[in-house]
């Protein structure tokens, strides 16, 4: 191997490293930039089920939950999925790891089964992204290139 090839072997690894750390970027980037528009983010998912092992489970009245909370859990009695969406924020801790509510003379398990939160990232990430992907794009076919316009040259 002469000194040539090392280097066509270095800058092909080198574009195709920068390609793919471009990709996750652009991805990532990408849908920072458009979950929002699509809902893909949102407010929290609160599941109801009947209470069957709770030991060790905080009890928590219904009138104790905060408003939010408290319409959210009594929607995800009535349907059929047992779940609802939390308008406002989680007030009450004890539902993200799960809780025993009781309601009505009934006790129910009520926990966060899903936060949707909004991936929070740089909006630079994603042209970012797309230059790093173009950038090892091109590292990765310049010497192909190269060796093409030598042997166009010599021609």
């Amino acid at each position: 191997m002469n000194r040539t090839d090392a280097i066509a072997f270095t800058m092909r690894f080198l574009g195709a490293l920068l390609f793919a750390i471009g990709i996750g970027a652009a991805v990532v980037g990408g849908y920072a930039l458009i979950q929002e528009d699509f809902g893909l983010c949102g407010d929290p998912i609160l599941e109801v089920s009947s209470p069957s092992d709770t030991t060790g489970s905080p009890t928590v009245a219904a009138g104790d939950l905060s408003g939010p909370e408290r319409t959210a859990f009594v929607e995800a009695i009535g349907t059929p999925t047992s779940e609802s969406e939390i308008d406002g924020p989680i007030r009450t801790d004890a539902l993200r790891k799960g809780a025993v509510v009781t309601y009505q003379g009934e006790r129910y398990y009520a926990a966060i089964g899903s936060l949707n939160q909004c991936v929070v990232i740089d909006p630079l990430v994603f042209p970012l992204g797309v230059a790093l992907v173009a950038l090892g794009a091109i590292a990765y076919v310049s010497p192909t290139l190269r060796r093409w316009f030598e042997s166009v040259m010599e021609s």
